[in-house]
């Protein structure tokens, strides 16, 4: 009877061993341990990636060709180091390990950091937790049976089996009168998001755009939400930026928030984002939250939404910078305060932000936090809504070639013209409402 039951303990071992959840990123198999559940899979350029989460617990994993071959590299300059580099052996891998810390307002996170070198693939990630002890518990319940494998092909930013399609729609108009600043703020904070959300680093969105008050109308968004309607499938995504003027009850153009928002909730999309620069558009996310019976069991269907909106139901937008150093151009093309902080959080500014680790990607989390928190500078507070995974990863930092490519190109602004162009800004400042 003891030999029996040991053979039957043994038999029912393998079975549990053989159920268990299995994921695969490049020749990395990883076991799943319980309570953790994947909520990303994707595919950037030559990065390949898996996000897991357990609560408000997650951790990344990376798969790039060999191109920095320290963990350090991944450590933002405003990340405290806590642990130095050590090599560590869990299960039948090796890795590099190391630990570090981030000081929010909202308090601290701590990430447990591996890094594994395989014939020139390198393998790493981190483990991002509350506490210390948790962030390597948990990178220590996956490392310890990882192993290497055959070699997988992926090919989409999404997950490999993604068949879906990406629709990008976004739209400007500052009102005729205004003054030239203002209308290459509305059409560069559409041209930055969409040049990056239509480019692979952002996903290959199909773009569709309206500049201007004699293209972005009122007729030609309900018309192009139309064509949406008629084709959107359930495995599709949406991610709509819109910039201009607003009212408490809507948009210049003539849309009203709660359009606007019984339009994106129509769509039958599996993630839907949705981010407006305009005066009160923090009434566009109180109706949905209006509406949140409508969205907030998104995540148990699969699904996802994201509202940012540029102010508070009672707050005016600002004007942004006037030209950006990075990206010399004519006066306004930094776009509005609120369009240039979503620039250069998802340009990679905001790479590190949350946590102090720069991989190289920008997620839902960092999108928000950092753009908010920049945008406070000019005087306004963004605001957000919606039920989505705050670490998953939202676009690939563009190429500094890539970059280069997205904007246009420039009118060839000299030091001095900048100079000139800062002083009308801030006499502009001085002298008028800056309200959008």
């Amino acid at each position: 009877m003891p030999r029996l039951r040991i053979l039957l303990c043994m038999l029912l071992a393998q079975c549990v061993a053989l159920s268990a959840d299995y994921e695969t990123l490049g020749r990395l198999e990883l076991k799943i341990p319980a309570g953790w559940s994947v909520a990303q899979r994707a595919t950037s350029g030559e990065v390949d990636l898996l996000i897991f989460e357990n609560g408000q617990d997650s951790i990344a994993f990376f798969k790039r060709p060999l191109e920095n071959t320290s963990i350090q590299t991944y450590f933002a300059s405003t990340a405290s180091v806590r642990t130095a580099p050590v090599s560590t052996k869990l299960g039948r891998l090796t890795w590099t390990r190391a630990a570090t810390s981030r000081q929010l307002q909202s308090g601290a996170f701590y990430v447990s950091h591996f890094f594994l070198n395989n014939k020139g693939t390198v393998y790493h990630g981190f483990s991002r937790s509350k506490t210390e002890s948790s962030a390597t518990a948990n990178a220590d319940s996956f490392l310890q049976d990882a192993i290497l494998v055959s070699t997988l092909n992926v090919l989409s930013l999404t997950e490999a089996s993604y068949t879906g399609k990406k629709y990008y729609l976004g739209w400007g108009a500052a009102d005729y009168q205004d003054p030239s600043n203002m209308q290459n703020e509305v059409k560069y904070d559409v041209l930055h998001t969409q040049n990056v959300f239509a480019a692979q680093a952002g996903g290959n969105y199909l773009p569709d755009q309206y500049i201007g008050p004699s293209k972005a109308t009122a007729s030609a968004i309900r018309s192009a939400w139309s064509g949406l309607q008629s084709k959107m499938r359930p495995e599709d995504m949406f991610l709509q930026y819109s910039s201009g003027h607003g009212m408490t009850t809507g948009l210049g153009i003539g849309l009203s928030y709660k359009e606007i928002r019984d339009n994106a909730l129509s769509l039958p999309a599996r993630e839907t984002v949705i981010i407006m620069m305009a005066c009160y558009s923090g009434n566009l996310v109180d109706s949905f939250n209006a509406a949140k019976s409508r969205w907030q069991d998104y995540p148990q269907q699969g699904r996802s939404l994201l509202v940012l909106a540029s102010t508070r139901n009672d707050e005016e937008s600002k004007l942004g910078p006037g030209t950006d150093p990075d990206e010399p151009g004519p006066y306004g093309s930094a776009g509005s305060a609120f369009g240039y902080s979503v620039w250069k959080a998802i340009s990679g500014k905001s790479d590190g932000y949350i946590d102090g680790v720069q991989d190289g990607f920008i997620s839902f989390d960092e999108l928000v936090s950092y753009s908010t928190n920049l945008t406070k500078q000019w005087g306004h507070t963004p605001t957000t809504t919606g039920a989505y995974k705050p670490h998953v990863l939202l676009n690939r930092i563009p190429s500094a070639e890539m970059l280069a490519t997205m904007t246009g190109g420039t009118d060839g602004l000299s030091d001095a013209q900048i100079k000139a162009a800062i002083e009308r800004l801030e006499a502009d400042y001085a002298i008028h409402s800056e309200a959008l």
